[in-house]
């Protein structure tokens, strides 16, 4: 009868309103940081990892990377990201991952943070609070009261925070040496 497939279209049309309103919900609960796992963690950033080749990099960002030789005597690499247009990375020996960072405030459009939620822009005292030992030393090329914040992680990595003004502004993650360096391999 016309009255019983016009209730079952009103069925079907009410409940996918329903179901676009509570995905609209359950999205929107998730804030603006992009699908988890697309922050800084203690082996690298989202499914890049820090000691990954070349070719584990490409694979694990479905070739979106550019791995470019720095010429000079220890045969370092800069690393670039497709996705993440400002992610950087950096490869001291030039074979495998050694860091990846972040200077901006947001990352394609996803705020940039660690997995303890500590992200740019906030105060350098969160961090000493998320983290049990963090050590404090002038940032490089910089002057009190900047500083870079070192967080010495169990996998071996660390974490550098690079603050300006009492405001995290640089986040990286990697192995040392490369984690701290600051002009290329050096």
């Amino acid at each position: 009868s016309p009255t019983a497939g016009g209730s079952t279209v009103k069925r079907l049309v009410i409940g996918a309103a329903v179901g676009g309103i509570a995905l609209l919900a359950i999205l929107s609960l998730g804030g603006n940081d992009g699908p988890p796992g697309a922050v800084f963690h203690a082996e690298g950033f989202a499914a890049i990892e820090i000691g990954m080749t070349e070719d584990e990099v490409r694979s694990a960002t479905d070739g979106g990377v550019r791995w470019e030789p720095v010429f000079d005597d220890r045969g370092c690499s800069y690393v670039e990201f497709t996705e993440f247009s400002d992610l950087a990375g950096l490869s001291g020996d030039g074979e495998r991952l050694g860091s990846v960072e972040i200077n901006d405030y947001e990352l394609a459009g996803r705020e940039a943070r660690t997995e303890q939620g500590v992200s740019l822009g906030n105060a350098e005292e969160l961090t000493e609070e998320d983290y049990d030992d963090v050590a404090v030393m002038t940032r490089p090329y910089g002057q009190e009261p900047d500083h870079w914040l070192i967080v010495d992680l169990p996998t071996g990595n660390s974490y550098v925070f690079g603050t300006t003004n009492g405001r995290i502004n640089h986040i990286r993650v990697g192995s040392s040496p490369d984690v701290e360096f600051i002009e290329g391999c050096a």
